[in-house]
């Protein structure tokens, strides 16, 4: 399937703002532990030689990164008036 453009819909008044600012953080918060996660398995030294599981903690890594992007993105759709939520704050 293709991709031909976006489609905006008014959704003033339908959608509840601050509790979806409350949902995006909690998810961008789960998504910077999970990232973390993946990128200590990727430093410990021995990984490596277990190729199995070192390409299975790249692909995870690179799972949450692309996650964070799209939470980011939507993040920026709703124009929440506000710096995206900084989980290490």
């Amino acid at each position: 399937m293709e991709m031909m453009g976006e489609l905006y819909l008014p959704l003033e008044g339908l959608v509840d703002v601050a509790a979806e600012k409350a949902r995006l953080t909690k998810e961008l918060e789960k998504i910077e532990s999970e990232s973390t996660k993946a990128e200590q398995k990727l430093a410990i030294r021995i990984l490596p030689k277990r190729r199995r599981r070192f390409r299975r903690a790249q692909k995870r890594l690179a799972e949450w990164q692309a996650k964070k992007d799209t939470s980011c993105r939507r993040w920026r759709r709703c124009r929440l008036n506000s710096p995206l939520p900084n989980p290490n704050a």
